[in-house]
């Protein structure tokens, strides 16, 4: 079935106002509530009872990801908005709790409550959406730069084609995707130096999410024998291009 372009970009542009109005109801539409508090819960701990608790700095903070502004002066005054719609007491627009509640959030939360989503899309899509009834799965990586403080260049040193001190720290994004849904099922983050680095680790570190019966597609960078080898241990079948031109699947039969 193919979606027309212009029903899926204003499906999307719904989607979008939907989370701005209401994140906090957006986010227990893609994770039921108890669900969702349980991960809260087991990734933040205890914590006081807060202007932001955990969830609703989430809530605004995909609004303010989502929004056509983008400031946070303007997530802090739709906040003040929403409370007052509500009959409780106003926040100011002061800035500076909506930002330090932000970098409260732990980023394991945030991994969790992705790979919680993309997993149920992945288990609710229709059987006729994979390919001969078995799931596949793509994988593909990507870098990108980050803000150039002392931490990030000890843990993500820069490209060496900059300068010392002139450039920023490079950090290395693989993803795991569904092909069925397109929602990311994992990411890995690493290194773009030193050991254990590159592509091809942060691939063994997401092939703990692949099951048996999975197909994986990937590029020709993977088409390695270490790679097939390991995948065909878990009973996952992987399809690739061979190194230079020709295009190989590796499907066998069970």
């Amino acid at each position: 079935m193919t979606i027309p372009k212009k029903r899926l970009q204003s499906s999307i542009f719904r989607f979008k106002q939907f989370v701005a109005e209401a994140p906090g109801a957006a986010m227990s539409e893609a994770i039921p509530l108890a669900r969702l508090q349980s991960i809260v819960n087991l990734e933040v701990g205890s914590y006081r009872d807060r202007l932001y608790p955990p969830l609703t700095t989430l809530g605004l903070f995909i609004e303010q990801s989502l929004s056509a502004d983008g400031a946070c002066q303007d997530a802090v005054a739709r906040y003040l908005s929403a409370r007052h719609a509500r009959d409780q007491a106003p926040c100011s627009l002061n800035t500076g709790p909506y930002c330090k509640a932000r970098q409260r959030l732990p980023i394991s939360l945030v991994e969790q409550l992705s790979a919680t989503i993309g997993e149920r899309l992945e288990q609710s899509a229709p059987s006729q959406w994979r390919w001969r009834g078995r799931r596949v799965k793509l994988l593909d990586g990507t870098t990108v730069s980050m803000p150039d403080t002392p931490a990030n260049q000890a843990a993500y040193p820069q490209s060496g084609e900059q300068a010392p001190g002139l450039g920023f720290p490079f950090a290395q994004l693989v993803g795991l995707l569904s092909l069925a849904t397109g929602a990311v099922l994992g990411v890995a983050m690493g290194s773009t130096k030193g050991k254990g680095s590159g592509e091809q680790a942060l691939f063994r570190e997401l092939m703990l999410q692949l099951d048996s019966g999975d197909v994986i597609l990937v590029d020709r960078y993977h088409c390695t024998y270490f790679t097939i080898a390991m995948l065909l241990a878990r009973g996952v079948d992987i399809l690739t291009r061979q190194h230079p031109i020709a295009f190989i699947g590796f499907i066998l039969e069970r």
